[in-house]
């Protein structure tokens, strides 16, 4: 598998809506038109919740494509996202919201491959 460029960004997924929405970054809510002007894709997985539905209304013209999954069944706790050879996770949950980022290729394209076996699976 070719690792993608820079510039590629891929949400793995977000839970808990309300713990998120108050920390929502301008990439989910279309204000970055740097992205969109580049033509950068964004690929989210992530439950099926009303914030869900939210984004998915304004998914196209954000170049946002979605792939949603049952939260209750599945939990889960932190934002993943995979660029290059970073993957930045992050948790939002309060009072602990924490973020940290990882360079390693070996790292981001493992969970880049994880990220595309849960992406097929939906």
């Amino acid at each position: 598998m070719i690792a993608p460029e820079e510039t590629d960004l891929e949400v793995l997924a977000k839970l808990f809506a309300e713990s998120y929405e108050p920390h929502n970054n301008s990439r989910h809510s279309g204000l970055e038109p740097e992205s969109i002007a580049a033509r950068i894709p964004l690929r989210w997985i992530g439950p099926a919740d009303k914030a869900a539905a939210k984004y998915r209304a304004t998914a196209d013209r954000q170049l946002r494509e979605m792939r949603l999954f049952d939260g209750a069944s599945y939990p889960f706790f932190i934002e993943l996202n995979l660029y290059g050879d970073k993957a930045a996770l992050v948790t939002f949950d309060k009072p602990d919201v924490l973020g940290v980022i990882i360079e390693n290729a070996a790292i981001a394209e493992s969970l880049r491959s994880l990220y595309q076996l849960v992406w097929d699976s939906l």
